[in-house]
């Protein structure tokens, strides 16, 4: 598969290929194909996730080989791969979706957009709930009728072993938390700014904490670096949030010492400032 093939499957709203025709057995699961944020069926029901509240051994972390970034940036294009042919050809979506019916599994394969965590945690999500399906698919792929060569050598190239589907999991045990969070900020009938710094704070103390899964750990390491130097850089930003967190009462507490102090002598000055202004106009 090309770059340029690969780019083309992010768009979220793509359609099949002209010269395809969907079948109907296929058709019920259109509106699951594209990633909604928005979408009613709740997977977490068919997950039984431990919380990371318990501790490990750094020696755990040590049993296993170190992961960088790389080895994730590579498992998530397979994983694209795989759900983009799948959704490109009627006749792999027919054999997909017929056992995911006949499984009672609700919601479609998705592709998910590089920038948005929740949206990869979804892809993940139904990769999981697919995997004994995909298993049986590579175990067929060689008698499957209407697929092409080129079709089944990027399936063949994008098949992921036992290691792949260990870190699947793992990744979308971390995203999960991010997931939860975008949820809450993306709430209508209350105010978002303020519970952001308890978010922001729950999160980096998520990432810190350990997992009694050395696979967990050393994702949410390579996650908690990139995520302490963007969500905490901007300076200006983070005088706001404390502002907005020290003024709700169901935020207030959760601040730590020197984030109030910060927060109350961030008010002071404005106030200076305002009143300053006010006396020379």
């Amino acid at each position: 598969m090309s770059d340029d093939d690969d780019d083309d499957d992010m768009v979220i709203d793509q359609e099949h290929d002209s010269g395809e025709s969907k079948e109907s057995s296929n058709e019920e699961h259109d509106e699951d194909d594209q990633f909604d944020e928005d979408d009613q069926f709740d997977e977490d029901d068919q997950f039984d996730e431990d919380d990371d509240s318990s501790t490990s051994s750094d020696d755990e972390n040590d049993s296993l080989p170190p992961m960088d970034s790389n080895e994730i940036t590579i498992l998530m294009k397979k994983c694209r791969a795989i759900v983009s042919i799948i959704r490109k050809s009627s006749n792999l979506s027919d054999f997909v979706y017929s056992r995911a019916d006949n499984q009672f599994i609700k919601g479609g394969l998705v592709v998910d957009v590089r920038v948005r965590w929740n949206s990869s945690y979804k892809m993940l999500q139904r990769l999981i709930l697919y995997q004994s399906i995909l298993e049986k698919l590579y175990e067929e792929i060689d008698s499957l009728s209407g697929v092409t060569s080129k079709q089944k050598k990027t399936l063949l190239e994008s098949k992921l072993d036992g290691k792949d589907w260990d870190v699947i999991n793992a990744l979308h045990r971390v995203l999960e938390r991010f997931n939860e969070a975008t949820k809450l900020l993306s709430g209508h009938n209350y105010p978002t700014l303020s519970i952001s710094y308890a978010i922001m704070i729950s999160l980096s103390h998520y990432l810190r904490n350990r997992s009694e899964n050395p696979i967990v750990n050393q994702i949410k390491d390579l996650i908690f670096s990139s995520y302490n130097e963007h969500m905490f850089r901007d300076e200006q930003q983070m005088e706001i949030i404390r502002v907005t967190a020290l003024l709700d009462p169901l935020v207030h507490d959760l601040l730590s010492f020197d984030d109030k102090r910060a927060a109350e002598a961030f008010i002071v000055k404005e106030v200076w400032i305002f009143n300053v202004y006010k006396y020379f106009r």
